[in-house]
């Protein structure tokens, strides 16, 4: 007798998506450490503050899928919201982040998608809509494991001016333009 498994495959489906996040997305930062007697990385988690903010100045509710992601409750927006502790570098503060195949994936298949980057704390959000990201992505350095890859997104502040730090030979960008209001 034939069975109705569409409610039961959306399940399957947000449970194979949380775990494909948990295994590929490891830290969200990246970077060298200052010191042999520090981590490589902190994880920091103000995803949901971020968010927030974002779902108030785009005037759309957002629902958790994973850590990183999130959709509109009708699935035509998603968002992937990527957040980074501040490194204070000579000369300027940075901020590290991962982007992954499998949230590009998941931004690919939205009718509208964005990418968040929490700069330090939720105060400081840059937000791009992802058609603008994407061309962005063949200028980045790239880590390659071999079953496992992921661009690097390096940020520097410097005053009230946030730039995307690109490989040699690609032009770095200016991203003040798509900083939240009041950040």
């Amino acid at each position: 007798m034939p069975r109705e498994f569409t409610r039961l495959d959306d399940i399957v489906d947000i449970l194979f998506s949380t775990a494909e996040d948990l295994k590929e997305e490891g830290p969200e930062e990246v970077g060298e450490s200052d010191g042999a007697d520090e981590k490589k990385f902190t994880p920091v988690a103000f995803h949901r503050a971020c968010v927030d903010r974002i779902s108030q100045s785009l005037g759309i509710p957002f629902v958790k899928q994973s850590r990183a992601s999130y959709h509109s409750p009708d699935d035509k927006t998603r968002l992937v919201c990527a957040v980074s502790r501040q490194h204070d570098r000579p000369g300027h503060p940075a901020y590290w982040f991962s982007f992954h195949p499998h949230q590009q994936s998941f931004l690919d298949d939205a009718d509208a998608a964005y990418i968040a980057f929490g700069c330090g704390s939720p105060d400081q959000v840059i937000l791009m809509p992802y058609q603008k990201f994407t061309p962005l992505l063949d200028g980045l350095h790239v880590t390659d494991r071999g079953d496992r890859m992921y661009w690097h997104v390096a940020i520097i502040r410097d005053a009230h001016r946030f730039t995307l730090v690109r490989r040699k030979g690609s032009s770095d960008v200016d991203l003040t333009g798509y900083q939240l209001p009041g950040s």
